[in-house]
């Protein structure tokens, strides 16, 4: 049976009640820049001090740092990240520069630096410490790091560290370093230091005895320190510049006892026996635990380019070819990427060898844990100038002692997933999740017989294999891992592969995804309780779950909320999370691992008390094959029964888990469901599905029911005062629908697609890809070329039933768009213009996709906004509606 709603404290229905109030008025737009968020929130291991930054729309925002037990608490202006102590007696956090500060800096061209507050939570001291770039507490909470900017004139000298010791008080600086990296226990500082005399060396700094151990000096660049986990090793490179070549000629030294008597050796790309190559700086460095093994990247040690010729004398050309495996604007983005690459390359330094893990056809792949292995993915026998969007791989296994390869997938789609310590990998075939034994060179399906199938069966694009309904999670010291399909997840123990379902969301359709509030370096312990999220996918309603060894699984709070940021105080029982609901702005609260206590920790928006809210409703309809949907209604702020009002709708794909989203008001956000909902709007957010390769006709299709449940769910909504809009994916099923449906009095259009055979044979600008894998196995679902099936495009295409539109269209696009040719808006403007019909096109000058200049910004969420008054209340429009804004005036 379904689980009994589990109802919150009396406290979360502070807001609903105080609703009740006679004298509230409906926000202004002077109003909205009081609205907060929270940022951040961190509980302290103790479970006694919590801290969480505030966010305003507008302005400055501040941290507050608060005891959970009794009312003291401390307040910082624009305060942000903190962050606690091990032992709970500190808590750190950034000090930004206020917004006028920030703004003025910008514009003088300025750097912006923060501050450091340190404050003691047993006295409530702080300290502040100026232009501090970043800081950490180490661990055991004795000391405390920040790294300074020494400003614009010492910058190439590296910046100073910090260092405070934590329990007297007393603070030590190392100047010029030009990075560090800890050691595992965080005991050691392995530092990259560069004198005022241009020499540069690695050294080893101890806290607690602030003994400086020097391993290499020199006049070399050092770069790319990295620690052994278990031993006292360190492995840096040290770089030789070359004033006819491109880079340093880098050396990889290995430095065992680095803290005391260091025992250095190295290895450089001479060693390999491959003339033109070198050790390259931005491969990366990484060392075995143990120290006895260093991985890094090789590459072509190219000359450096003599003085090229003045542009007006070269051809500015560039070839596209037929057999092209990338388009050029794809190799564009690349080409940055590309000439970086490298080879990865193992060296073991007790017998000095080396193997090489990475090639010319198998380019990619990851290091396992341990560096006994390594992943290496081949795409190049599938790989064709002649693509549709699916990408094929063989993956294999490297044995990093020998360099043997192991194929372990042939043809997948799909990656691999190691585990924490490198002895499996998990891979999704066959509508399963398998385990790869490296030790044993063997695969097992862990998922086999424990439900139907674990594929994303909601996953409705044209693609031959539908991909995994979640991702497994690894546990601590590869005991096992957690598997879920679209409701339920497993425990799988390793080795062995027995599976305990720890969930049981199928039969009531809730949905279940797994949390790890724990947040353990390690990650999570088998013995430990399991906590995931909780939503059911017809009401909507949320919360939280446990899942423990001993006693099985419990709902913890279910309700008509959103919940989130769950954490647990690592040497407490105490957890925090946060929930609220659209009439409701998120709180944090604190409870116990039962959530049969909860306490509020923060009260944002305290001045929504002062004005009318709107709250939502959810509807249900089935599209017009009769698959089930959701969708839910936004109520006008000022909603009185009886009154007839408009409605916006609102589309993309699947939006109706958002019923419970708290919205604050935001000025330049132009599709802010929260403003149209204070101008007396309703606001209606519907899903929409696809089938049989129509994005466009199963928008309406899906569209057009929904409409009617909404007006049939509020009688109040004035049937011919309806609106749709929609941005990107959204603005070109607005586009289609209204060339389909009349149930719209107007519409906007945001960066819209419009004639899908054009668009198939443009770019994603953004990313350098072909739109014609967009459109056959992405978004479009339309699996063919254009010249496959031109019908199918046309009648999914806006373009081609524009002399259906009746309702007036406002579309907006920037002219940089990258995801979306301009030229598809520029189509459909041109061609209503030529029949007559209402339209109207802002374009804005160098913006992409999404609008980033704030006036912009401003600019179009107000033409919006005014569109809508206009065709939908009746409003007086504005000159730029009824005569546009020419650059030559009529009277020449």
């Amino acid at each position: 049976m379904k689980p009994a709603s589990i109802l919150l404290p009396a406290f979360s229905l502070a807001l609903a009640l105080s609703a009740l109030a006679q004298d509230k008025r409906t926000l202004q737009p002077t109003d909205y820049a009081q609205w907060e968020s929270i940022r951040s929130a961190a509980i302290s291991n103790d479970g006694h001090w919590f801290a969480y930054s505030i966010g305003v729309v507008d302005g400055d925002g501040w941290t507050v740092v608060r005891n959970v037990d009794t009312p003291q608490k401390w307040m910082t202006a624009m305060g942000a990240i903190p962050v606690f102590s091990d032992d709970s007696k500190w808590v750190a956090y950034a000090i930004t520069p206020s917004k006028r500060e920030s703004d003025a800096l910008k514009e003088q061209k300025k750097p912006i630096e923060n501050r450091l507050g340190l404050r003691n939570l047993e006295d409530g001291g702080e300290v502040i410490l100026e232009s501090v770039e970043s800081f950490r507490f180490l661990k055991g909470s004795k000391f405390l790091i920040a790294k300074r900017n020494r400003g614009a004139a010492k910058a190439e000298g590296g910046s100073d560290l910090f260092i405070t010791n934590l329990k007297d008080g007393t603070s030590v600086t190392l100047g010029n370093v030009g990075g560090y990296t800890l050691n595992k226990a965080e005991t050691l500082l392995a530092l990259d230091v560069e004198s005022d005399s241009k020499n540069n060396g690695v050294q080893i700094y101890n806290p607690e005895s602030q003994k400086l151990t020097t391993v290499l000096w020199g006049k070399d660049n050092v770069s790319n320190l990295a620690w052994a986990e278990d031993t006292d090793t360190v492995a840096f490179l040290r770089g030789t510049p070359n004033e006819k070549k491109e880079g340093d000629w880098n050396t990889v030294v290995l430095a065992k006892n680095a803290s005391t008597k260091p025992e250095v050796s190295g290895f450089n790309a001479e060693q390999l026996g491959k003339q033109g190559k070198r050790i390259a700086e931005f491969g990366g460095l990484t060392i075995s635990p143990d120290g006895s093994a260093v991985a890094f990247g090789v590459r072509d040690w190219a000359d450096k380019k003599g003085k090229q010729g003045k542009p007006e004398e070269k051809a500015g050309v560039d070839v596209w070819h037929w057999k092209d495996l990338d388009v050029l604007p794809r190799q564009r983005i690349m080409l940055p990427g590309e000439t970086r690459r490298t080879m990865l390359h193992v060296w073991h330094p007790a017998d000095n060898s080396v193997v090489q893990v990475t090639d010319d056809k198998a380019r990619n792949g990851f290091l396992l844990n341990g560096l006994r292995s390594a992943v290496i993915f081949d795409s190049t026998p599938y790989r064709s100038a002649v693509t549709n969007g699916l990408n094929y791989q063989d993956i294999y296994l490297v044995n990093l002692a020998d360099g043997k390869r192991t194929q372990v997938l042939k043809k997948t789609q799909w990656g691999a997933i190691p585990s924490r310590k490198g002895k499996y990998l998990a891979y999704f075939k066959d509508m399963n999740w398998w385990v790869y034994d490296i030790a044993a060179g063997t695969s097992v399906n862990v998922t086999n017989g424990l439900a139907k199938h674990f594929e994303n069966v909601e996953d409705d694009h044209t693609v031959p294999e539908k991909p995994a309904a979640d991702s497994p999670t690894w546990l601590a010291d590869d005991r096992g891992l957690i598997v879920g399909n679209r409701y339920d997840h497993w425990l799988v123990a390793l080795p062995g592969g027995k599976a305990t379902r720890m969930t049981g969301g199928e039969k009531d359709a809730i949905k279940f995804t797994d949390l790890d509030p724990y947040h353990q370096e390690d990650g999570m312990r088998a013995d430990q309780p399991m906590y995931f999220s909780a939503i059911d996918e017809n009401t909507k309603k949320a919360g939280f779950y446990v899942w423990r060894p001993s006693s099985g699984g419990k709902m913890l709070v279910f309700d008509d909320k959103s919940f989130g940021s769950l954490a647990k105080a690592k040497d407490a029982g105490r957890m925090i999370f946060s929930f609220g609901s659209y009439a409701d702005s998120p709180n944090v609260y604190v409870t116990n691992g039962n959530f049969d206590q909860s306490k509020a920790l923060t009260h944002t928006n305290p001045q929504q008390d002062k004005y009318l809210w709107g709250r939502t409703q959810l509807v249900s309809y089935k599209t017009t094959w009769g698959k089930l949907l959701h969708g839910f209604l936004i109520y006008p702020a000022d909603y009185k029964p009886g009154k007839k009002y408009p409605m916006v709708t609102y589309i993309y794909e699947k939006l109706s888990d958002e019923v419970n989203n708290y919205v604050g008001p935001v000025d330049w956000s132009s599709y802010n469901v929260q403003v149209l909902s204070q101008n007396g709007y309703f606001v209606f957010k519907p899903d929409l599905a696809y089938r049989g390769r129509n994005p466009g006709l199963s928008a309406v299709q899906s569209i057009e029911p929904a409409v009617d449940a909404a007006l049939k769910a509020q009688p109040d909504i004035d049937p011919r005062k309806v609106g749709l809009m929609g941005h990107s994916w959204g603005g070109y099923q607005t586009a289609f629908i209204i060339t389909q449906s009349k149930k719209f009095a107007a519409a906007v259009a945001g960066a819209p697609l419009t004639d899908l055979k054009s668009m198939y044979l443009s770019y994603y600008t953004n990313s350098g890809t072909p739109d014609s894998e967009l459109l056959e196995t992405g978004q479009g679902r339309l699996a063919v070329p254009w010249w496959i099936d031109p019908k199918t495009y046309e009648a999914n295409s806006p373009i081609y039933h524009i002399q259906n539109i009746t309702a007036p269209l406002l579309l907006a696009q920037g002219t940089a768009d990258g995801a979306v040719d301009f030229h598809q808006g520029m189509y459909m403007y041109t061609a209503m213009r030529r029949m007559g019909k209402n339209v109207i096109f802002l374009t804005y000058e160098g913006e992409n996709h999404n609008f980033t200049k704030r006036p912009n910004q401003l600019d179009y969420a107000k033409r919006l906004r005014h569109f809508f008054d206009v065709y939908l209340k009746g409003a007086k429009p504005e000159p730029w509606i009824t005569d546009g804004v020419p650059l030559i005036s009529k009277d020449g």
